[in-house]
């Protein structure tokens, strides 16, 4: 038969209720904060604040280069997409768990939807979707924001600017 520590389930009991009411204070705030008008005595929580009671505040990471893996498909290495290219040089972004941009691209292949080719509303030049290639779709150019071509949208954009 097992001994029961009455004392010791107390303490895990109301350790676990002040951890709980610490989140409850720390989420309010950050609504407070979030908000328009906030109320009276609410303040901003600063990093130190949000960090659980028993934490030192300081978020260990990894080192780079236990971060960095080899793509799986090319072999290319590749970095997380929260490290820059300055933090690892020689490196690409990995787009999911273990493979490049490239590689995931490759792997899903060509579009299979029906080529729909329509006039650009401003200079009339046929457009496809941007993910469908010109041997698709030949003598078709990339529809852009409204439809447009290229060269329409960026005038648009200029004009916008200006």
């Amino acid at each position: 038969m097992s001994t029961f520590d009455r004392a010791a389930w107390d303490a895990r009991i109301e350790a676990k209720r002040a951890l709980a009411a610490h989140f409850r204070e720390l989420d309010a705030a950050v609504i407070a904060a979030k908000s328009r008008r906030p109320a009276r005595r609410t303040r901003r929580v600063t990093a130190a604040e949000y960090a659980p009671p028993w934490s030192t505040g300081r978020i260990e990471r990894k080192p780079v280069a236990e971060r960095l893996r080899p793509c799986v498909g090319c072999g290319r290495m590749t970095r997380p997409s929260d490290m820059t290219l300055a933090d690892a040089p020689g490196t690409i972004c990995r787009m999911s768990a273990d493979r490049c941009a490239t590689c995931v691209r490759a792997a899903r292949g060509p579009s299979t939807a029906a080529v729909v080719t329509r006039p650009c509303p401003s200079c009339g030049r046929p457009t496809r979707r941007s993910d469908q290639s010109v041997a698709q779709a030949p003598g078709t150019v990339v529809r852009r924001h409204g439809g447009m071509c290229d060269t329409c949208a960026r005038r648009r954009q200029a004009e916008v600017r200006s």
